[in-house]
């Protein structure tokens, strides 16, 4: 290195730039080791009662469930079909059950997964963790939109008829009981979804009749 190239190398912008990059590089690389992408529940911090995750939707099972490729800051959003997923149920919620070892499906069920599906299949979603189910699904509140026009979807398909408030002791609603029931008493008033039906079976008493039979459910 000649004398010029070594005070170059000395002068005080050229330090103050190569610390930056320095800071900069050590950041990035710390953000993305601790954003790391969570694929399954052992994935889950040990505190996961209320922590966000954004994703994207990649299948909808049925008007309550579906799968979440979780994108973390500095990853990429592009999944492979054999890259893990979180399986999601919305809390607070229970849409009419779909076919299930040979029993029919309930009325309104196709309908409810395609309304669920025209929500947020192949959208980033920011999921609220609000629990486990005895099955291992992540009981969640799920936002789509960006954070200046964000629906709660949880809410949004109980407005719109295609499912109503889940009943039970293991009932989970991350704060919106309440409203959840105000907005029910509203959409069955007008008859929308599901309320239009005379004969309403609701799915949990679909579910009891069904496990009577013998029948596995979900």
């Amino acid at each position: 290195m000649d004398n010029q190239a070594r005070e170059n190398v000395l002068k005080p912008e050229y330090i103050l730039v190569s610390i930056f990059t320095l800071v900069i590089a050590f950041t990035i690389r710390y953000v993305y080791k601790i954003n790391r992408r969570i694929g399954s529940l052992t994935d889950l911090p040990r505190n996961y009662l209320d922590y966000e995750i954004k994703g994207i939707v990649t299948s909808v099972a049925d008007g309550d469930g579906f799968k979440l490729f979780h994108t973390p800051l500095l990853r990429s959003t592009v999944y492979k079909p054999s890259d893990p997923k979180l399986t999601i149920r919305l809390a607070g919620i229970d849409a009419p059950e779909t076919r299930w070892y040979g029993t029919p499906e309930q009325p309104y069920a196709l309908e409810s997964k395609e309304y669920l599906a025209s929500l947020i299949l192949n959208k980033r979603v920011k999921i609220i963790i609000k629990g486990l189910d005895r099955y291992n699904r992540i009981l969640a509140i799920v936002f789509v939109g960006s954070c200046f026009s964000s629906v709660n979807v949880n809410l949004k398909i109980i407005e719109e008829g295609y499912a109503c408030v889940y009943v039970g002791r293991d009932g989970v609603y991350g704060g919106y009981k309440d409203e959840m029931i105000k907005i029910q008493k509203i959409a069955k008033d007008k008859k929308k979804g599901m309320w239009k039906l005379n004969n309403l079976v609701l799915p949990m008493e679909y579910k009891k009749n069904r496990k009577k039979k013998g029948t596995p459910y979900n």
